[in-house]
């Protein structure tokens, strides 16, 4: 249903990995999708919470999931993104790595629909954007 909004959380040994998954709404698909990034092997436990976006009542644990992580391909972080984000289904295209690298140039690619600006801030700095055509950045 369009009333939907998903989110999720993923844990090491009973410990919350801070931006280890990314919930964030494909635009393209017209479905949730949750992304997972771990830190290390071993077993993961992934926590996906929904909720109706008019009730206004809190996300309830949804589905539990177990993963044992025997290989790393490349340890990453997702980007921190805001209730907002997941509420007005913007999606990240790139970068996916939310760690950037000091003086690097990094094009972001996202759908942010219906916004009539948007302003980005790095490190609390706020940055110039330019490109922004509904609903891409």
């Amino acid at each position: 249903p369009d009333d939907i909004q998903l989110s999720c959380q993923t844990k090491y040994n009973n410990v919350e990995i801070e931006n280890g998954l990314l919930a964030q709404f494909n635009n393209d698909k017209k479905l949730w999708q949750l992304l997972f990034a771990p830190e290390r092997t071993g077993p993961h436990e992934l926590i996906v919470y929904a909720k109706r976006t008019k009730d206004g009542e809190s996300s309830k644990s949804d589905s539990k999931f177990n993963l044992d992580v025997t290989k790393l391909r490349r340890p990453m972080k997702f980007h921190m993104i805001y209730t907002q984000f997941r509420t007005k289904k913007c999606q990240i295209y790139t970068p996916m790595d939310g760690i950037l690298k000091k003086g690097s140039v990094v094009p972001i690619h996202c759908v942010i629909s219906g916004a009539k600006d948007v302003n980005l801030t790095i490190d609390s700095n706020w940055i110039k954007n330019e490109g922004y055509r509904d609903p891409v950045l």
